[in-house]
């Protein structure tokens, strides 16, 4: 279980990470991947401290999903270097951004 402030940092330190790998010209689908871990980690602890568990495990499902669709979507690309794999990059780091948001909203609100 993380204080609002724990939580408010290691929430920072997933944007920095995505946002720094934005700049690359084939960004990692690795980092996306591990994003997405630590998001569901950092859910999984706080099921304990809100009232809003049902909103969580939600999170966490479409979190799981995220994950799945980046093997198959994302890993071919980037290791073929197409040119379509930065669109598809860029829409999901915009996917984890807004579940990002929401959980802000959310827990540090």
């Amino acid at each position: 279980m993380m204080d609002k402030i724990e939580l408010k940092n290691h929430i920072n330190k997933i944007s920095k990470d995505l946002r720094d790998e934005n700049i690359n010209k084939y960004p990692s689908p690795y980092v996306l991947e591990s994003s997405a871990s630590d998001l569901i980690q950092l859910l999984k602890t706080q099921y304990s401290t809100i009232d809003s568990a049902q909103w969580m495990h939600s999170l966490v499902l479409s979190l799981e999903v995220f994950k799945t669709d980046l093997i198959g979507e994302l890993h071919h690309d980037y290791d073929e270097r197409l040119v379509r794999y930065r669109d598809k990059w860029a829409t999901k780091e915009r996917k984890l951004s807004s579940i990002i948001s929401e959980i802000r909203t959310k827990l540090l609100s």
